[in-house]
């Protein structure tokens, strides 16, 4: 009895230490990343980037989208002594393949009233932290290139701020769960520069993805 019983807590010790993420299965037959690698549909994103500029201007990247209730991207540029500024776009789909090889490609397509948008784009991807954080060089799922687009089309005022520099510490994700068919994100990044861009900025974003493939 005395056996089984140290039998059994050697087994739950090795389990818990191969869960990562805090919502990670109690138990998987496949290592994380053959759970990592197919193709995810963005199910859903929220949360905001705060940015204290060098200037002392403050400025609330706000970003919702939720596949489930009316597959819509909800995008708010939130300025002092302003009421914001604000861009929604209907139809709105991304979709992140990964391999084993560490290869990435993310697409994203919108087909809205307002604007119709298709983009591709290939990186790589690798493991931190004991595999529990993801690293992207390209992944601009809240940033970049379509805010940038709808900025030249519509107000320059929705422009996405930040440089290239701050942009790259951004491209690291904690997992918080991955299963075979999901996966959480989280860009959880807090920090005080002071250079002559910025003094402080403080981003938090949920995504969650649904394997369509493996």
């Amino acid at each position: 009895m005395k056996r089984t019983i140290i039998l059994l807590f050697v087994i739950v010790c090795l389990f818990n230490s191969c869960r990562k993420g805090k919502e990670d299965p109690f138990l998987s037959l496949r290592t994380r990343t053959n759970r990592l690698t197919g193709k995810w549909n963005l199910e859903s994103s929220i949360g905001n980037i705060t940015v204290k500029y060098a200037n002392d201007k403050n400025v609330d990247y706000q970003y919702y989208h939720n596949k489930k209730n009316d597959n819509s991207f909800r995008y708010k540029k939130l300025e002092e002594y302003t009421n914001g500024y604000y861009i929604e776009f209907e139809n709105y789909q991304f979709i992140l393949s990964i391999d084993k090889k560490g290869n990435t490609s993310s697409s994203t397509v919108i087909n809205s009233e307002c604007m119709n948008y298709s983009n591709t784009t290939d990186g790589t991807w690798r493991w931190l932290n004991k595999k529990k954080e993801l690293y992207f060089t390209q992944l601009n799922i809240a940033y970049g290139d379509l805010i940038n687009k709808v900025s030249d089309k519509y107000d320059d005022q929705l422009k996405f701020e930040l440089s290239e520099n701050i942009i790259e510490k951004l491209r690291t994700f904690t997992v918080t769960r991955l299963t075979n068919k999901e996966l959480k994100l989280v860009i959880n990044y807090k920090a005080t520069l002071n250079n002559q861009e910025i003094k402080y900025i403080n981003a938090y974003i949920e995504f969650k993805f649904i394997k369509v493939f493996d």
